[in-house]
């Protein structure tokens, strides 16, 4: 099969020649962050099944229309890090929020969320709505980019439950998941239709693909509860995937953190590809266990946890992968993937350019159907 061929039938539930394997954020458009990356780069673009990522302009809270805004940089309390405060001008009255950036390149922190009360919020619906209606053709070009050697997946543009908990931060979220709860779903219900917009735009113009999307780590336990994930994630989510399927498309989501818990509910909105499945001590399940329950409706994707292969030794890393493929791909519904990227840091060291070496080779070594 061609690297297309393989990641779909891993995605739909047909019976790939064997396990795709897949390294986050790695495309043939990839430049490396710095060179210590190129080996990485240059042995996963032979080795792995490519997953590029389209996606039209997504606005501001997915609006054509953005308020006038001034961003400023301040010396930030710690060193090593600069904080970027922006200041919206709304109709109701300006908006405020700040970012960490670090000065080497190091990942950074959220300061102030925008969303502090409940007239924070009307603030951003006193800017008028104006539905994004971009051109598509770009899509299209990007995935005849990639022909054979992988697939684009594209954005569905974002997720109400991250639209809103991304701008009030988990702290608040949970505070008003119990206070106010009936605002949390005014939000959620606004989100939402502002998604189903621009989901069916896209459609519309005939762009049929696998359609990708993240949010749902920030509602599970124990942030918050599984009541909490069927009431502000399934009952929103299975909406627009209802739509997505019914246009002829198919969903990939990403969701950090404990499945044991919400697996089923995934399956109820119908994903059909999950990432990154993490084993224990993260998860509090095996990998065999999710596939056990699984069965044929679901996919699931990744379980190589990205702290081993910045700790472990290439040997290790081998058998972490074998077990990965043991455990995930009877039935032929499992892709292998680490838990997150492999260019977060400024740089890498030779050891952990090993262990990628060695997880790419593994892969391929052992992911032949039928997995021993």
């Amino acid at each position: 099969m061609t690297s297309r061929e393989r990641l779909m039938a891993a995605i739909t539930g047909e019976p790939p020649d064997r396990v795709p394997v897949k390294i986050w954020a790695l495309n043939k458009k990839t430049v490396a962050k710095h060179p210590s990356y190129q080996p990485i780069i240059d042995a996963g673009l032979k080795m792995t099944d490519l997953v590029g990522n389209w996606r039209m302009n997504r606005g501001w809270f997915l609006s054509a229309v953005e308020p006038e805004s001034h961003t400023e940089e301040r010396p930030a309390q710690r060193e090593e890090w600069i904080e970027v405060a922006t200041t919206y001008e709304t109709p109701e009255g300006p908006l405020t929020c700040s970012a960490l950036r670090n000065i080497h390149g190091k990942p950074g922190y959220r300061a102030e969320h925008m969303i502090k009360s409940k007239d924070d919020w009307r603030k951003i619906l006193s800017v008028p709505y104006e539905p994004i209606r971009e051109d598509c053709s770009g899509f299209a070009q990007t995935d005849a980019q990639m022909g054979d050697d992988g697939i684009v997946m594209v954005s569905t543009g974002g997720h109400p439950l991250y639209s809103v908990n991304m701008h009030i931060g988990s702290e608040l979220f949970a505070i008003w998941s119990i206070e106010e709860r009936a605002f949390i779903h005014e939000m959620l219900d606004e989100m939402l239709r502002r998604q189903m917009d621009y989901l069916k735009w896209i459609l519309g113009q005939g762009v049929r693909a696998v359609f990708s999307y993240v949010g749902p780590e920030l509602c599970i336990p124990p942030l918050q509860s599984v009541r909490d994930f069927h009431e502000f994630v399934v009952d929103y989510d299975r909406r627009f995937i209802d739509l997505i399927h019914d246009a002829g498309g198919w969903v990939w989501c990403h969701s950090h953190g404990n499945m044991d818990p919400v697996l089923e509910g995934f399956m109820e909105m119908g994903v059909d590809c999950l990432n990154p499945c993490e084993p224990p001590p993260i998860g509090s399940t095996t990998l065999a266990d999710l596939r056990r329950r699984a069965g044929d409706r679901m996919t699931l994707e990744g379980n190589i946890e990205k702290h081993d292969l910045l700790t472990e030794t290439p040997d290790a890393i081998r058998q972490k992968v074998r077990q990965a493929i043991r455990e995930g791909a009877p039935g032929g519904r499992f892709i292998l993937c680490p838990t997150t990227g492999f260019m977060e840091w400024p740089t890498c060291e030779p050891k952990v350019v090993e262990n990628w070496i060695a997880y790419m080779a593994a892969g391929r070594e052992y992911g032949r159907y039928p997995v021993d």
